[in-house]
């Protein structure tokens, strides 16, 4: 009796596994057909210097100064927190992601939008310094920007296969504050 109740559970194992790899395929193959797909940072990092540390130490000492001499204990704290995340965040490598675009949406992050869901594409290329991908997503009455740095990919090849099924925005230009961020490498 106890040999056919665990032949049973045996099998009743089984069939669950079994459906579970079901499942899983089932989810693979939900993204469609695999069209391109790279690897990149989640972020773009820059190289800081000792002279980029020098200058944020010297900001941070002038807030502070600042703040004490004005009595606002709200210009202290944030100039030290200021400094604080960005010395963490220098210390932060970015993780590799996959960018999967294939003939009914892209995958980014563990995300998967529908090319319904995405109103348009630009690509910003500075020669030797920067190759971005930023692409726009419906999300309701707001819009959501998905910044994706694609470093040695080549963007002819995102274009042709992304620029198939979504507008590519040729208008777009870099925005003030990612124009600052850069410069000051932040």
């Amino acid at each position: 009796m106890e040999t056919n109740n665990s032949n049973n559970n045996n099998k009743n194992n089984n069939n669950n596994k079994k459906s579970e790899n079901n499942e899983n395929s089932e989810n693979i193959t939900d993204i469609g057909n695999i069209l391109y797909k790279f690897s990149t940072p989640a972020f773009e990092t820059h190289e800081r210097g000792p002279l980029w540390f020098i200058v944020l130490g010297l900001c941070i000492i002038t807030g502070v100064i600042i703040g004490i001499f004005t009595e606002a204990l709200s210009v202290v704290l944030l100039s030290v927190m200021i400094g604080f995340i960005y010395t963490i965040t220098y210390n932060q490598k970015a993780d590799e992601v996959t960018v999967v675009f294939t003939d009914i949406g892209m995958l980014w992050k563990q995300h998967f939008f529908s090319y319904q869901e995405i109103e348009k594409f630009w690509i910003l290329y500075i020669p030797h310094q920067q190759k971005t991908l930023y692409v726009y997503i419906k999300n309701g009455k707001s819009k959501k920007e998905i910044t994706i740095p694609i470093q040695s990919q080549k963007i002819s090849k995102i274009r042709d296969t992304l620029g198939y099924y979504v507008p590519e925005d040729e208008e777009s230009h870099e925005s003030i504050t990612n124009i600052i961020s850069r410069k000051l490498k932040l």
